[in-house]
């Protein structure tokens, strides 16, 4: 996923994800979705890498403090956390 919209995609995909409960995530990803595997990877990586940061308990929250999704985001326009025109 490079193109800033796939991000965007990406990162709303997440944060409806939040707001639900944990064992109703699948079948909305399921649903949002559809066929394309990169997208449905991506959000759960996204919703992983909040779980791990909020303890593992629930649903992870939008708003993570200490480097969570949103400072991300704000620190760096991507839910990747690259900066534009980074080199990896």
């Amino acid at each position: 996923m490079g193109e800033p919209r796939e991000h965007k995609a990406v990162f709303d995909l997440f944060l409806e994800a939040c707001e639900l409960e944990r064992d109703k995530q699948a079948a909305f990803l399921d649903e949002a979705c559809d066929s394309n595997q990169t997208l449905r990877d991506e959000v759960e990586a996204l919703l992983s890498q909040a779980r791990a940061r909020s303890g593992g308990s629930g649903a992870p929250t939008a708003a993570q403090p200490s480097g969570g999704a949103d400072e991300t985001i704000e620190a760096t326009g991507r839910p990747d956390g690259q900066r534009p025109n980074s080199r990896v």
